[in-house]
């Protein structure tokens, strides 16, 4: 298991080395990888004790966030990662947050709903081995992962989420196997979207 760590490390190492030179229509805020990534296989629990894995959400666009209640720059991004799954949450997009912050449940229930982040599941990593599985050490640190489940993007700290770049990077992503994956959004374009979304989170 070590070994698998060590690899992924390494594999995450040389992709964020450098940017990919493709033919994408928007570069979002944060390095995409030069070769996707298998991410390691892994779980995590609901807020009732119920294991949940990345199958549980296999053909969706997903952001995978790792965060704390106690990190100041995690409860920043929080309310954008809100923001964000109620706009495209019914097309086959899901923001991913677990809770590695050694925390218990009821404080990190307490902290979402303090902050109005109704749109976000409550997901904890009881065996606290999800930073060392991705071999990062810094919160938040936040994957994209695309429709084939490849990791295709990282960022260790803080990105504009809320970005038009980024959100039309996120409508690229959906759109790739279903060209109508996000119809319902074009009642509000990019364009027209505050980003100022960043009320005081309260703990």
């Amino acid at each position: 298991m070590k070994r698998l760590f060590a690899l992924f490390s390494i594999l995450t190492f040389i992709a964020t080395a450098s940017f990919a030179q493709n033919s994408a229509e928007t570069t979002p805020p944060v390095p995409i990888y030069d070769t996707p990534i298998t991410p390691p296989a892994f779980t995590w629990q609901d807020e009732y004790g119920q294991t949940v894995s990345l199958d549980n959400f296999k053909g969706d666009v997903i952001f995978l966030n790792f965060w704390a209640t106690w990190c100041a720059p995690c409860a920043y991004e929080m309310p954008a990662f809100n923001f964000l799954q109620n706009r495209y949450g019914a097309g086959d997009f899901k923001i991913v947050a677990i809770n590695v912050g050694k925390e218990p449940l009821e404080k990190v229930n307490a902290f979402l709903q303090k902050n109005n982040l109704d749109a976000l599941s409550l997901y904890m990593n009881p065996e606290n081995n999800l930073t060392s599985l991705f071999g990062t050490n810094t919160l938040p640190t936040t994957y994209i992962i695309n429709r084939q489940g490849q990791i295709i993007a990282g960022k260790a700290g803080l990105a504009s989420w809320m970005s038009p770049d980024m959100m039309s990077f996120i409508e690229q992503l959906m759109k790739e196997e279903n060209p109508y994956a996000v119809p319902f959004i074009l009642n509000q374009r990019i364009e027209d979207i505050s980003t100022d979304l960043q009320p005081t989170i309260r703990y």
